[in-house]
């Protein structure tokens, strides 16, 4: 047997890499898992691995710093390494130190047995040390597009000092250079144009740009480029941007807004992407599906925004009148509240949507808490549809038509037993726990077939589909953030993954994959 010992100090992370692949079918021996440098040293020191699995970044003593100790002891063993887009300058001191792999987090498990498997091999097989630095180099251009994503994005959030970001200029390879550079975003609306589509988009863009250079990546849900454009023409400028609009609107059959930011130092790159993004917020509440939108030509207000009080105050008194069942009420005063919102000049688009969402969940859950109507599936369609509205008129829209629904069904529903409502209280704060009928009706104070009958007669459905419903009702807003499939279906209340996508699949008529997948 070959023996492993993985450092980790991320505790999800070391779960996933120790539970999901069986290492004893490998002929891997998991001699010892630590969550610090300290302890790996100390393990190391008595168990003598073959392969030891590293992350760089750990608190007290780090993963290169655990190495180099290794190393001095003059024990025969291969290293790999495990950390994120940004740590490279501390993997290349690992290679001098004899690392073996270079492993960009978050990787699956699936590529780490890989990766072992292969030290695993290199030690069987004695290969020379002259095919690490090689190896090594192969994993770094593999994940090269992965990582120049990731390191802009970080640049568009959070910004980077210029130092870093002319250093990663030169390691990443990247097209523009350290001059001034100006960021752009392109919205296509509810559409999907593929990897070749996006690859022509960065073509037509090269164009735009030309002989300037030009990055276009994705980043959440637009396309996102960075250029440099200090000898561009502003005029002939949007107007070769307002081709490439036309071009994706005739090519792919869509409708795209573009957001163009101001010609910016290089360290003020998060302040261009964040003047193109106020443009996506101009052309939303103007109801524009379509165009190129420059931040040099827009007209700003620069007034105090007395609008959140007063949005709150609307949604207190609209959240009152529902719970009163007065319809006319509660509809004016959601008239108000779109008005404010409409009006203001400090609410982005993003903002407006996902206080949108916020006020409709408030009134669903109150919808459930009072009445006996499961509506679960209802609030997750209209919070799917408001996160994709493309312009403030179509988010009132489907607003109003929530709430519509919300008062029908209230007004054709009795209220909850209060045994019921206590039940179904538990339910909602404690689904992630081993829930089970016995232990509800302990709860609540009564025999098990007495809650199970009251439970289907107000909800009309028995407590097991209920729970079911509910539970994938979270996992799927935990898939649609992106987790992975064992961490949703642990988060939702399942601790086995293959009878969570069995039950995920009963429910929904696919697995949890294929959900993600349909995006």
């Amino acid at each position: 047997m070959c023996k492993l010992l993985i450092v980790e100090d991320e505790a999800a992370f070391r779960e996933g890499i120790t539970e999901m692949v069986a290492w004893n079918e490998y002929g891997i021996d998991l001699c010892g898992i630590c969550e610090d440098g300290t302890e790996g040293l100390q393990s190391f020191q008595a168990f003598q691995p073959d392969i030891l699995l590293t992350d760089i970044q750990m608190p007290g003593m780090s993963g290169i710093e655990l190495l180099r100790k290794a190393k001095e002891s003059g024990h025969d063993f291969e290293a790999l390494l495990l950390s994120g887009y940004s740590d490279f300058s501390y993997a290349k001191e690992g290679i001098k130190l004899g690392a073996m792999d270079y492993l960009v987090k978050p990787c699956m498990p699936e590529e780490i047995l890989e990766s072992v498997l292969k030290a695993k091999e290199r030690l069987e097989e004695r290969k020379e040390n002259t095919k690490v630095i090689d190896h090594l180099k192969e994993s770094w251009t593999k994940h090269l597009s992965e990582v120049k994503q990731q390191r802009l994005s970080h640049w568009l959030e959070e910004g980077c000092g210029k130092d870093q970001m002319v250093k990663d200029i030169q390691e990443l390879k990247l097209s523009f250079k350290n001059k001034p550079v100006q960021a752009g975003i392109i919205h296509m609306q509810g559409s999907f144009i593929g990897e070749e589509g996006r690859e022509r988009t960065a073509a037509l863009m090269s164009a735009v740009y030309e002989p300037e250079g030009v990055e276009l990546f994705q980043f959440s849900d637009y396309f996102v480029w960075i250029a440099n454009a200090g000898k561009l023409q502003e005029k002939k400028h949007m107007a070769d941007l307002g081709k490439l609009q036309r071009y994706l609107e005739k090519t792919f059959g869509i409708k795209a807004v573009l957001g163009v930011g101001n010609l910016q130092p290089l360290e003020l790159l998060y302040q261009s992407y964040s003047e193109a993004l106020k443009c996506l917020d101009i052309a939303f509440f103007s109801e524009a599906k379509k165009g190129v939108y420059s931040f040099s030509s827009l007209v700003l207000k620069n007034t105090a925004d007395t609008s959140a009080s007063k949005a709150i105050q609307n949604e207190e008194e609209m959240m009152d009148a529902f719970g009163q069942r007065d319809a006319v009420l509660m509809m004016s005063e959601l008239d108000s509240w779109l008005a404010i919102m409409k009006d203001s000049e400090h609410i982005s688009k993003s903002e407006a949507i996902q206080r949108a969402t916020s006020l409709l969940n408030e009134a669903f859950k109150l919808l459930m808490k009072n009445y006996s109507a499961d509506v679960h599936q209802e609030l997750l369609n209209w919070n799917d549809q408001l996160s994709k509205a493309e312009t403030f008129s179509a988010m009132s829209h489907m607003l109003k038509e929530a709430f519509k629904q919300l008062i029908q069904t209230a007004e054709g529903q009795n209220s909850v037993h209060k045994t019921v409502r206590a039940a179904l209280d538990i339910i909602h704060s404690s689904y992630k726990s081993n829930l089970t009928l016995d232990s509800l009706a302990k709860d609540v104070f009564v025999s098990t077939s007495y809650l199970s009958s009251l439970f289907k007669q107000e909800m009309g459905i028995n407590f097991l589909d209920y729970l079911h419903t509910y539970r994938i009702g979270k996992a799927k807003q935990l898939l649609k953030k992106g987790l992975k499939i064992y961490s949703a279906a642990r988060l939702s209340g399942y601790q086995d993954e293959r009878h969570f996508s069995s039950t995920f699949k009963k429910w929904t008529g696919m697995t949890p994959s294929e959900f993600q997948k349909r995006g």
